[in-house]
């Protein structure tokens, strides 16, 4: 199972905002213990990041540096590197997968996490036989769908209604 972590509002407040004391929400425990749960479950878990917030190389390597380790500590577990990805890297994985090519503005204003994943759910190789679940303030909670394509399921969590 791959549990992708949107941050701003999410995780965190806002990306600008490190090192003060309102940075962390607290629904980090809340993601921590559903994270527990499915593993109890006897899911195994990988914690990505599909977050909007973090839009190149820079940015990641500033959320690896800066974030990473904090978010780690307080979820109890690691994020895997094979699906920490910035916008950037959502962007080419469209491409590379999907044959559509989104800017930046395009995954902002009209396509979404949603439809970056519907695409991706239904023809990319890391996402063949898997459950996908979204964490994230912004989404349909509760919006899951199946890819027989690629035997894919895919689940949609809104923080704010769990």
């Amino acid at each position: 199972m791959i549990i992708f972590l949107d941050l701003e509002l999410t995780l965190i407040k806002e990306w600008n905002t490190w090192g003060t004391a309102e940075f962390l929400l607290p629904e980090i425990e809340k993601i921590a213990a559903l994270m527990t749960h499915m593993e109890d479950e006897g899911h195994t878990v990988e914690m990505g990041l599909m977050s909007w917030a973090v839009w190149h190389e820079l940015d990641k390597q500033n959320f690896n540096k800066k974030l990473r380790p904090e978010l780690e500590r307080l979820l109890g577990r690691t994020f895997d590197d094979k699906f920490l990805w910035s916008m950037d890297d959502w962007g080419a994985q469209v491409l590379k997968y999907g044959g559509k090519a989104v800017t930046m503005e395009d995954m902002m204003d009209m396509f979404h996490k949603q439809e970056v994943l519907f695409v991706l759910s239904r023809v990319s190789p890391d996402f063949t036989s898997q459950s996908v679940v979204l964490i994230d303030d912004a989404v349909e909670d509760g919006l899951s769908w199946h890819s027989p394509n690629n035997q894919c399921r895919v689940m949609m969590l809104n923080i704010t209604d769990a």
